[in-house]
C-alpha cells in the first residue's frame, strides 16, 4: 500500500505539473488558435439541429440597388445612398406591417445629396416607431454628440463581476441629434474577431465612461419581444430582462467579457430580399416580422462582411441576424471558464495518479534491472490508459456541446494527459536509459570512467532540445523568457526524476 501510496504522488506530482505547464502553453497563439478550430469542428458537426426563427428578414442592398438608386457621376460615388431612399423603404415596411425595422448602418453627419434628405429620414423614423439604429466606438475619432444617446444607456449601471472586456474605447460615433430623438432604440454595433480572424462573438455590453451600453442586436430583440431595457439584470454568467408582469423573461449568456458566442445555425436559411424588391412592392408578406436592413456590395467597394467558421465573408447584416435568431429561439452557447477547465485538469490528474499507481506495481525489482521485454510492456500499458483517457474526455466535450450547447476547453485537456505520460514514462525510464546509454558507448571507447560525463552531456543536449522548443512554441518574441525557463525547469525534473526518487528514498 505505501509503494502505491508513493507511485500516486509521483504520478499526480507530475500530472499536475503538466496541467498547470498545458494551460501556460494553451495560451499560446498557435494552441489557441486550435482549440479555436475544435470549436469550428463542434459548431459544423456535432451542433444540435433547430428551426429557424422565420420571424426575421434580411433585406440586403447589393451592387444593383446602388447602381438603381445611387446618385453619382460614377460607380466610386454611388455609396452612401440618398437618405430619402431609407425614408422610403421605412415608410413601405411599417405599411407591409413590420414589427421591428432595425437599420444595420451608422448615419454620421449630415447627407452629401442634401438636408431635405435628412428631414424625411428622420420623419419616417418618428413615423414607424419601430426602427432601431445603430452607433459605434471608435478609438480614434469620434462624430456627433454623446448626450444624445445617454437616454439609452442602462439604468442598472452594472458592469459584470470580473468583467475584463474592452478597455481602449475612448471614442464614440453617434448619428445625428434629429435622427436619435426619432428611435425607440439605439445601441452600439461591432464585432470582436478572435485571434485567427475569425468573428465567432460579440459583445453585448460595453462601458463608456461611467455609461453601460447595450448591443444594437440586443436592442432589436427587446423591441420586438415587448421587454424593456430598464428591466436589466447584470450577472457574472448572464444578462436578463423581465417584462413588467415577470411573464416574459429573456436570459443570455455571456463570458467574463460579456461576450456572447454566436451559433450560426440557421444562417444559409433566413430569409433574405434585395432593396429593389421592397420597393418595387414585389413582396409583401412582413406582418410582424423582424426586418433588418444592411449593405453587401463587394464589386462598389463596400463589403461590410465579417469572417465566420461558416463563411469567410458573411455580410454584417446577416452576422447580426444569427445573433438575433439565437437570442429570440434562447439558443445560446455556453462557455467555460478558468476555474472549470482547472477542475477538470484536477478530476485528469487523480484519474491518471489512480490508475497508473497500479500499473506502477508490476516492476517489482530495482527498475535498472527490469528488462526491455518489462519496460515495454509497462510502456504500452501506459500508453493505452492515457489514449482511453484521451478519447473519453474527447468524447465528453462532444457529447457536451451537442447536447446542451457547452463548450469545455478541448486542448489544455488533452495537452495535460500528452504531456503527463511524457513525463511519467520518461521520468520512470529515461535517466535508467540515458546511463546505459553512456555507458555502452564509454566502454566503446575502452574508457569506463567516461559514461559519467556522457551522461551529463547527453542529459545537457536533451536540456538543450527543450530550450530550443521553447523558442518554437513561444510567440511574441518579447514572451522568450517565461516559457523557455518553464520548458528548461521541465526537462531538469523529468530526467533528474530517477536521480531524485533515490534521494528521497535514501532520506526516508
Amino acid at each position: 500500500m505505501l509503494k502505491r501510496f508513493r507511485s500516486f504522488r509521483i504520478v499526480f506530482g507530475l500530472s499536475i505539473a503538466a496541467g498547470f505547464l498545458s494551460i501556460l502553453l494553451s495560451e499560446k497563439r498557435s494552441l489557441e488558435e486550435l482549440e479555436l478550430k475544435s470549436r469550428d469542428f463542434r459548431l459544423k458537426w456535432f451542433q444540435k439541429s433547430g428551426e429557424c426563427d422565420t420571424s426575421i428578414v434580411v433585406v440586403l442592398i447589393d451592387d444593383e440597388d446602388l447602381r438603381r438608386y445611387g446618385v453619382g457621376a460614377a460607380d466610386s460615388s454611388l455609396w452612401p445612398l440618398p437618405r430619402n431612399v431609407y425614408a422610403r423603404l421605412i415608410d413601405t415596411l411599417y405599411a407591409m406591417g413590420a414589427e421591428v425595422i432595425g437599420i444595420d448602418l451608422v448615419f454620421l453627419g449630415g447627407d452629401r445629396h442634401g438636408a431635405g434628405n435628412d428631414t424625411s429620414f428622420a420623419r419616417a423614423i418618428q413615423r414607424g416607431g419601430n426602427v432601431i439604429l445603430p452607433f459605434t466606438f471608435a478609438c480614434n475619432s469620434s462624430s456627433g454628440d454623446v448626450r444624445d444617446i445617454l437616454r439609452f444607456e442602462l439604468r442598472s449601471n452594472i458592469v459584470p463581476a470580473g468583467y475584463t472586456g474592452e478597455k481602449s474605447i475612448t471614442r464614440v460615433c453617434v448619428p445625428p441629434s434629429m435622427f436619435c430623438d426619432a428611435v425607440p432604440g439605439m445601441g452600439f454595433v461591432g464585432s470582436i474577431p478572435d485571434k485567427d480572424g475569425v468573428h465567432r462573438k460579440i459583445p453585448l455590453l460595453i462601458p463608456y465612461n461611467e455609461w453601460l451600453f447595450l448591443h444594437f442586436d440586443v436592442w432589436v430583440a427587446l423591441q420586438y419581444l415587448g421587454l424593456s431595457y430598464d428591466s436589466a439584470a447584470v450577472h457574472s454568467g448572464d444578462i436578463r430582462f423581465a417584462s413588467g408582469d415577470m411573464q416574459n423573461l429573456l436570459s443570455i449568456s455571456i463570458n467574463e467579457k460579456a461576450h456572447m458566442l454566436i451559433s450560426f445555425r440557421q444562417a444559409n436559411t433566413l430569409k433574405q430580399i434585395k432593396l429593389r424588391e421592397i420597393l418595387d412592392h414585389c413582396s409583401t408578406n412582413m406582418q410582424d416580422k423582424i426586418v433588418l436592413i444592411g449593405v453587401s456590395a463587394p464589386d462598389l467597394n463596400v463589403p461590410e462582411c465579417y469572417p465566420t467558421p461558416f463563411d469567410h465573408a458573411m455580410p454584417g447584416v446577416v452576422y447580426h441576424a444569427c445573433v438575433i435568431n439565437d437570442i429570440l429561439s434562447r439558443n445560446i452557447l455556453i462557455e467555460t471558464g478558468m476555474k472549470t477547465n482547472l477542475g477538470l485538469i484536477l478530476i485528469v490528474c487523480l484519474l491518471l495518479g489512480f490508475i497508473l499507481s497500479f500499473l506502477f506495481q508490476i516492476p517489482q525489482r530495482d527498475q535498472s534491472a527490469l528488462t526491455m521485454r518489462e519496460r515495454s510492456q509497462f510502456g504500452a500499458k501506459s500508453l493505452l490508459i492515457f489514449l482511453i483517457l484521451a478519447l473519453t474526455y474527447s468524447g465528453i466535450v462532444i457529447c457536451a456541446f451537442a447536447f446542451w450547447g457547452i463548450f469545455l476547453h478541448w486542448t489544455s485537456l488533452i495537452l495535460t494527459i500528452v504531456l503527463a505520460y511524457m513525463f511519467t514514462f520518461s521520468g520512470l525510464f529515461v535517466p535508467q536509459g540515458l546511463s546505459l546509454v553512456s555507458q555502452k558507448v564509454a566502454e566503446s571507447f575502452k574508457k569506463p570512467d567516461l559514461s559519467k560525463f556522457l551522461y551529463f552531456v547527453i542529459k545537457g543536449i536533451i536540456i538543450t532540445g527543450f530550450f530550443l522548443l521553447g523558442h518554437w512554441i513561444c510567440n511574441p518574441p518579447e514572451e522568450y523568457g517565461l516559457y523557455e525557463l518553464l520548458l528548461y525547469l521541465t526537462a531538469i525534473g523529468v530526467l533528474n526524476s530517477g536521480d531524485l526518487k533515490e534521494f528521497i528514498k535514501k532520506i526516508k
